[in-house]
């Protein structure tokens, strides 16, 4: 267990992209406030981080969650900003790779300003905890590198206190899944926002499938000439002329 802070330690984007460097986990769950200004050197890092955590395995999962902090008394332009706010960094990540396209899921959360970045395990009776950092840090570039004086708790699977928390925070982010949106006007906005990688990705994933029949066709075809093969050669050791 420790504290990551701009006064002391590694940053939080280190400590992310070093746990996901490890492979460990199933499911990746964040959740924060804002997730906004991932620009750069900060994107690519988070982003290239991901990205090779989930192409480790094909059952891996990425949540996000995100506080959806319009208003009803929000003007046109208040709402427009908050939309595009929430919608700009998650349009740009599903964008990076198909593998972070197909395999994150989005749920915006009315209010939501807790900051969590969760890596759980499968598991029965219930998933298990591999590492957690809870604090203060938002997606965005000035918390992940301690631009802010943030405050976070970093925890290993290691650690004792994790043994005590983690049944309440799996409760909490079911709970956020359960309250949160998965569909609605952010993630039409997100769709408009990703339109063209998503044709792109489905044509490249179609060429992939059709490459991947032939392939077979062809494996089979061999085999069913070397099977021919064989029996032409057996008969031939048996003196077994004409066909049947």
């Amino acid at each position: 267990m420790r504290i990551i802070n701009a006064y002391y330690g590694p940053t939080v984007l280190d400590s992310i992209e070093r746990k996901l460097s490890q492979g460990r986990g199933d499911r990746f769950d964040v959740g924060v406030g804002y997730a906004r200004n991932l620009t750069g050197e900060v994107f690519e890092r988070f982003g290239k981080a991901l990205k090779s955590w989930l192409e480790l395995d094909q059952g891996r999962e990425f949540r996000l969650f995100i506080g959806d902090h319009r208003h009803p008394m929000d003007t046109p332009a208040q709402s427009k900003e908050k939309i595009e706010t929430c919608t700009r960094v998650v349009a740009a990540l599903s964008n990076y790779a198909p593998s972070v396209q197909e395999r994150m899921e989005v749920v915006f959360l009315p209010r939501l300003h807790a900051k969590f970045y969760s890596m759980w395990s499968r598991g029965e009776p219930n998933d298990c905890l591999e590492w957690v950092i809870i604090g203060s840090s938002n997606l965005t570039d000035a918390a992940l590198k301690e631009q802010n004086i943030e405050l976070d708790i970093y925890l290993e699977a290691k650690d004792r206190p994790i043994q005590t928390i983690q049944q309440t925070l799996l409760a909490v982010i079911g709970s956020a899944y359960r309250d949160g949106d998965s569909w609605g006007e952010l993630h039409d906005k997100i769709d408009e926002l990703t339109a063209k990688t998503r044709w792109e990705n489905d044509k490249l994933r179609s060429v992939a499938e059709w490459d991947a029949e032939m392939e077979a066709e062809c494996q089979a075809e061999e085999r069913r000439e070397a099977e021919k093969q064989a029996r032409l050669d057996s008969d031939r050791r048996l003196g077994i002329t004409g066909s049947n």
